[in-house]
């Protein structure tokens, strides 16, 4: 029984993997990718897209508000669904609202990396000036 104590050598204790991040279930978000997204028909159709489907809001008018909504979204594939849609610099909740409206409406070309379409965030401004 001796030997059996003598021959025993301590080995380090297994390095234990650390844990995976917990998953969503959801692809993980690029800000940065080979091929950015893009608006089918490029920024004029984008611009005019825009101009198409943004209505002033009335109040904003009636104060004389105009500015710059920053809007963040993240761009799905395959079909360039846009989600998570939310206005990030604002300068008036109505017009804030509108932009994140007209947003939602859109589809974009999904922005690529290594070949494969991936979710990308994309930050755009939409300016509000009266005329």
């Amino acid at each position: 029984a001796t030997d059996e104590i003598k021959d025993y050598v301590p080995t380090a204790a297994p390095v234990m993997p650390e844990p995976e991040p917990e998953s969503t279930g959801e692809a993980e978000v690029f800000e940065i990718v080979e091929k950015q997204p893009s608006y089918p028909g490029g920024e004029a159709a984008r611009q005019k897209f825009i101009a198409k489907h943004l209505v002033y809001p009335p109040l904003a008018i009636e104060n004389q508000k105009q500015g710059t909504i920053i809007v963040e979204f993240i761009v799905e594939p395959p079909d360039g669904r846009l989600s998570n849609v939310k206005a990030i610099k604002s300068f008036d909740d109505d017009c804030s609202r509108e932009a994140e409206r007209v947003v939602r409406m859109m589809r974009w070309t999904p922005g690529e990396q290594r070949g494969k379409a991936v979710r990308v965030k994309v930050r755009m401004p939409i300016k509000f000036r009266l005329q």
